[in-house]
């Protein structure tokens, strides 16, 4: 009997050991992975704090880079005057649609402007409506000289580093208040112009990173691509624990994402970080105390249950081993007189007794098994399905990121699937077909992975002026849309003369062939005519390819005719068109490549003509 007493004891103390110590393992796992899925949710959210802002600057640097005109400046007195003044509607009308940034900018290169020094700058007043800053530069000049100033780390740290730079904080003495700036440095033809640039408040940003809380206690901080401490929720005093600043700075630098502890002065703390896309860093602290506080509770819990299970043994144990453990003479002997219903009147009633005891003991034990292996199984059942809903949770968040993100790439795959898939019906699919179809996919998969910069790369044009073919230039725009065009049932009947090649910018080009294609695809849906289709012509003629691009669609209004080419100006819904692709491609046929181009209704639909000089080859 006490070997049987010892015995559980002994086991019962190691299933509690191993489930007390795996269940902490589980929830302190969970608890890690929960702060690091929430600090990328975070970094999310600073990261579209962030495009927003990127995403005028870079608007402004295409804008700019496209229609300014170095050798027009060059030979006109007042071209600069005249580009400024159109600047500053373009950077008033731009800033309006942004609800982050509190100013956009343009500073021109001082050597195009020299003696002066020339800056376009609108903010945000207390009203919300954006107005034109004018900073007397005869007393607050910008320091075009090295070493650089701490407030033109904004103008050179792009040209520097030859690419889009987050840069500060730093306090504009114009404006007297302390900002976050992004800019990017903008060239023309190798020559640079000036730099482009969006500011954000830096109390602003405080705001919004004090908000991102986890605990009670918790503590955020936004650092630069050096680990350098940018900005935090509470004052904190760096020179008052070196030590832990540092031990943050090393775990930073290993790796983009990740959970880590750390201690200070006072307590221990664990840290959860997430890499933003312009390389700054958010990281979350919180004491450990607090973020482990129910996983310290439910060992307490456990450990009671099994100190009271145990005591509960040793007072079984105890009391049945004093009941168990009186003399018996000739045990044997009578045991087998009982068995056989002799000599009963022999027997002391002790003993008599003490067979329902043992038969009680027995059923005891089997009672108290039974209920601790139901109270074991309940809990695992509780620790499985608490995983299993957090994992759940953030799968759905990764999905419904994923599903935002990928959307247009998805949508293009599945017209091409079900394109092929009516083909195989068909028994029209060929092996050839099924070759380039599958490379298709595979290639869109492969870019699906560099979304945000091939939109950036879009938004860039061609520095360089080559020669190169029309019909190619058709090819690639008619690539682009292949699956839209076949989803829809539209036709493009092309007719381009062969060996036709023109001079300039051909990334550019094709870009405005893929505005006018998406323009013809969308007015003969919208028209709902019987034949749907696009016709293209391309010819020689003095000099000059001439093009047509025409479609079915309804007759576009005569009085509409006139602002047609106006920025921001569009026929279609608001959610459906930006009122800017006419006006950028009118910018680079006639400003960027000297040519031409018109609209025109012609007989049962829409014609776009337009005309660039051919190579000089002709």
């Amino acid at each position: 009997m006490l070997a049987i007493i010892i015995c559980s004891i002994t086991t019962s103390t190691i299933v509690f050991a191993v489930s007390i110590k795996r269940t902490s393992s589980v929830m302190n796992e969970e608890v890690e992975q929960m702060l690091s899925y929430a600090s990328e949710k975070y970094s999310n959210q600073l990261n579209i704090y962030f495009k927003n802002t990127e995403g005028l600057v870079d608007s402004l640097a295409a804008n700019v880079s496209v229609t300014f005109d170095p050798a027009h400046h060059k030979a006109s007195g007042t071209y600069f005057k005249e580009y400024k003044n159109y600047l500053d509607g373009i950077i008033k009308e731009t800033l309006q649609y942004s609800d982050i940034a509190y100013g956009l900018y343009f500073t021109f290169n001082p050597e195009l402007t020299f003696p002066t020094q020339e800056e376009v700058w609108y903010a945000f007043d207390e009203a919300g409506l954006p107005q034109a800053v004018l900073p007397d530069l005869s007393l607050n000049a910008r320091d075009f000289t090295v070493p650089i100033a701490e407030n033109m780390q904004y103008y050179f740290h792009p040209i520097l580093e030859k690419k889009a730079i987050w840069t500060g904080p730093y306090v504009d003495s114009d404006v007297n208040l302390e900002m976050l700036s992004y800019s990017r440095a903008v060239y023309v033809d190798g020559i640079l112009i000036g730099v482009a640039g969006a500011d954000i408040l830096t109390e602003d940003t405080i705001d919004i990173v004090k908000t991102m809380k986890i605990y009670e206690g918790s503590s955020s901080f936004l650092y630069d691509d050096e680990k350098e401490l940018i900005v935090s929720s509470i004052d904190l005093n760096k020179e008052s624990d070196p030590e832990s600043e540092q031990q943050i700075q090393t775990y930073l630098a290993v790796q983009d994402s990740g959970v880590f502890h750390y201690s200070d002065l006072k307590e221990d703390y664990i840290l959860a970080f997430s890499k933003l896309s312009n390389g700054w860093i958010i990281a979350i602290t919180q004491p450990t105390k607090e973020v482990f506080s129910p996983t310290r509770g439910l060992i307490f819990v456990l450990t009671l249950l099994t100190v009271v299970c145990i005591v509960i043994t040793v007072i079984f144990g105890v009391y049945f081993s004093r009941r168990l453990s009186k003399p018996i003479v000739n045990a044997s002997d009578q045991l087998k007189l009982l068995e056989h219903g002799d000599y009963t009147h022999d027997i002391p009633m002790e003993f008599l007794n003490r067979k329902d005891d043992i038969g009680e003991f027995h059923n005891a034990i089997l009672s108290i098994q039974s209920e601790m292996k139901k109270e074991a199984d309940l809990n695992r059942e509780k620790d499985i399905l608490m995983i299993y809903q957090s994992k759940q949770a953030k799968i759905g968040e990764m999905v419904g990121n994923i599903s935002h993100q990928w959307k247009q790439p998805l949508n293009t795959i599945n017209l091409i699937l079900m394109n092929l898939y009516e083909d195989y019906q068909l028994k029209e699919l060929s092996a050839e077909e099924f070759k380039a179809t599958i490379d298709k996919l595979m290639n869109i998969v492969r870019n699906m992975s560099d979304t945000i910069k091939d939109f950036t790369d879009f938004l860039k044009p061609t520095r360089e002026i080559t020669e190169f073919d029309l019909k190619e230039s058709i090819d690639l725009a008619l690539n682009l849309m292949e699956a839209s065009l076949q989803y829809n049932n539209i036709t493009v009947d092309v007719k381009v003369e062969k060996g036709l090649k023109l001079i300039g910018y051909q990334n550019e080009f094709s870009h405005v062939l893929f505005n006018i294609l998406n323009n013809a695809r969308d007015a003969i849906l919208e028209s709902n005519v019987e034949q749907k289709l696009i016709q293209i012509q391309g010819w020689l003629s003095d000099g000059h390819i001439l093009l047509e691009i025409t479609n079915r669609g309804t007759p576009i209004p005569e009085e509409t005719f006139g602002k047609l080419f106006e920025p921001y100006f569009t026929t279609k819904n608001e959610k459906d068109g930006t009122g800017i692709g006419l006006y950028m491609s009118k910018i680079i046929i006639e400003q960027r490549m000297h040519g031409h181009i018109e609209l025109e209704n012609v007989f049962m639909g829409v014609c776009c003509r337009i005309s660039v000089k051919a190579s000089t080859l002709y």
